[in-house]
Parts: structure tokens; C-alpha cells; sequence
């Protein structure tokens, strides 16, 4: 199928829109920013490549693009875009691969900032105090991630390099590299249980929506800790907030919450066994280097009638 005309919309760095240009010379490529008027050159694009649109955003623009096809957001959620474009007919795909290094080292690297109380050691260095904490040790930890998709297993074979023995959870529970074990969505309660480090890698669907609640936190061995890089609403945050303050759970890592920017004077922000990080979990150079080239081998299948990579499933699961 010919690509004549393809709309970006959101926050595309200029050079990468210019490098997308020189990448498709015979496809007229418009640009439009969140809140900006629709060019009227884009008004024939079959193609829409979101970036970090709000749903009203992508409503917005799916309204303005009669002929529109197929819509394919640069980020590995989709939960955003699902709910717009449910009954329209037009094809949803998400980028798979780009951001898996970055986050699967932002996961790590969180993990073991709160099993070395990394928090504790910076508030004894601002307090120019010398005192001597307790570490524990990943190697021989077992980590538990929910969600062993892309992200989860670039995760798992990093804390595996560790030494750690990695669980996950997955809606078909086949073996994976770098897991010991794969249980299903509805054995999570078990996987917190048996986790040193509880990892949320999950997308946010209608079935994942408050999955971890206070319920399933309580079953969390003392001391265990969690990192959360998936979407705000995975992890119930009052159930969160509450097992942090009881000492249920020893620390947390953030990088998600259910309503972003955080709040200012939300307790997450002062809470001293918290790390809060601002949904940045996939910051790194070269990721959109991966997200372009992704793109690019997308729309190359497209405009062969092969079948894409990344589609996400609007009518049914949600990812």
C-alpha cells in the first residue's frame, strides 16, 4: 500500500523530523505540535506517527484525517491511544525494541540503588554523617517481573548476568531466556511473594488496571523492593504509599504514577526509601535512532502489504 502522505504529531526532536524527511523522499511528511491548528497539507495523510500525545490529542488529530489508516505511536505503551481508536478501523502499531536497553539498565540500576539503600547513603552524606549502612546483595536475589514482554526480558537477562533468579508473568507462560520460570497473570500474588525485587513492566490494560492493590502488596516478603516502569494505575498508589510507610515493603523506584508530573507535595516526593524519576526511564542517547529505524522497516512492510511489527490489539487485550 503507497504512503503519499504521513502526519507527525507531539514532541518529535527537529532533527530527527528533518532525518524522517531525508528517509522518506517521496512522501510528503507535515509536522504539527500538541495544541497546534492542523496544516492543511496533512489533511490527505493516511499515516499518523504520535509522540506522546494525550488521548484528546490523538481524538484531535484522528477527527482532522478523514483518510487515516493506520497510527503508529513512538512509545511501547499504548494504553492512551486504545480507547480513541477502538471501532474506528485504523490500525494501531507501538515501537517494540527502541527503549528495551534503556529501561531494562534504568530497572537494574534502581534495583540496586534500594537494595544498597543508595537513599540512606546520600541523606548521610547532606547530613555529613558518617554512618555505615546495610547492603543486600542482588546475587542470589529473586527478582520478580510483571510483564515478561520486551522491556521485562531485556531486564531479566541483565539481573541474570547478576546471579539473580528471575520470575515473570505472562499471558501465554512459555520459557523465556532469562527467566527460571514464567507463571501466568493470574499467579502475580505468588510472584510478589517469592520476590526480593518486585519489577512492574506490564502494560496498562483493562485486565492489568489495579493489579497491584493492597491485597497483593501485603503478600511482599519483608524487605522486598519495587521498581515501576510501566504505566501509572498498574500499582495501586495509596496501596503503594501505604506498604512503603508500614515497612512492607523496604523502598520503591518510580518512574510512573497515576497522575503525571507527580503532584507537588505528594508524599512519594519525601518519602525516604523513594526514588521518584520523571517517567524518564527511557532517556538515552541513541534511543531515537532505534525508534526511527523502527519506523522505517514498518513502513517498509507496509508499502509491501507484509504484516507490521508492534500491532497492538484495539479491539480485544489492549497491547
Amino acid at each position: 500500500m503507497t504512503v503519499q502522505s504521513l502526519l507527525v504529531a507531539g514532541r518529535v526532536p527537529p532533527d530527527r523530523l528533518d532525518e524522517l524527511r531525508g528517509r522518506l523522499p517521496g512522501v510528503r511528511v507535515s509536522a504539527v505540535r500538541a495544541g497546534e491548528a492542523m496544516p492543511p497539507e496533512a489533511a490527505d495523510a493516511t499515516v499518523l506517527v504520535a509522540a506522546a500525545l494525550s488521548s484528546d490529542q490523538l481524538r484531535t488529530a484522528v477527527d482532522a484525517l478523514p483518510q487515516l489508516l493506520w497510527v503508529h505511536t513512538v512509545s511501547a505503551g499504548a494504553d492512551r491511544y486504545v480507547p480513541v481508536l477502538r471501532g474506528r478501523g485504523v490500525l494501531l502499531t507501538r515501537t517494540v525494541h527502541a527503549r528495551a536497553a534503556a529501561m531494562s539498565e534504568h530497572v537494574v540500576s534502581m534495583a540496586l540503588a534500594l537494595l544498597r539503600d543508595l537513599p540512606g547513603v546520600l541523606e548521610s552524606q547532606r547530613q555529613q554523617e558518617w554512618r555505615r549502612r546495610e547492603a543486600r546483595l542482588l546475587s542470589g536475589s529473586t527478582v520478580g517481573i510483571v510483564g515478561a514482554g520486551t522491556i521485562g526480558a531485556a531486564a531479566a537477562q541483565r539481573f541474570a548476568a547478576f546471579g539473580a533468579t528471575c520470575l515473570g508473568t505472562k499471558r501465554e507462560p512459555t520459557p523465556l531466556p532469562g527467566f527460571d520460570e514464567v507463571l501466568p497473570p493470574t499467579r502475580v500474588g505468588e510472584l510478589v511473594e517469592r520476590s526480593d525485587v518486585i519489577v512492574v513492566a506490564c502494560p496498562l490494560t483493562e485486565e492489568t488496571r489495579g493489579l497491584l492493590d493492597a491485597g497483593t502488596l501485603s503478600r511482599a516478603k519483608p524487605g522486598a523492593v519495587l521498581v515501576d516502569v510501566s504505566r501509572g494505575g498498574v500499582v495501586v498508589g495509596s496501596a503503594l504509599l501505604a506498604a512503603l510507610r508500614e515497612g512492607r515493603l523496604a523502598g520503591a523506584a518510580l518512574d510512573v504514577f497515576e497522575v503525571e508530573p507527580l503532584p507537588q507535595g505528594h508524599p512519594f516526593w519525601t518519602l525516604p526509601n523513594v526514588i521518584v524519576t520523571p517517567h524518564s526511564s527511557a532517556a538515552a542517547p541513541g534511543v531515537w535512532n532505534g525508534i526511527l529505524d523502527e519506523l522505517m522497516a514498518n513502513l517498509g512492510r507496509y508499502q509491501r502489504g507484509e504484516p507490521l511489527a508492534g500491532v497492538v490489539d484495539v479491539e480485544g487485550r489492549g497491547y
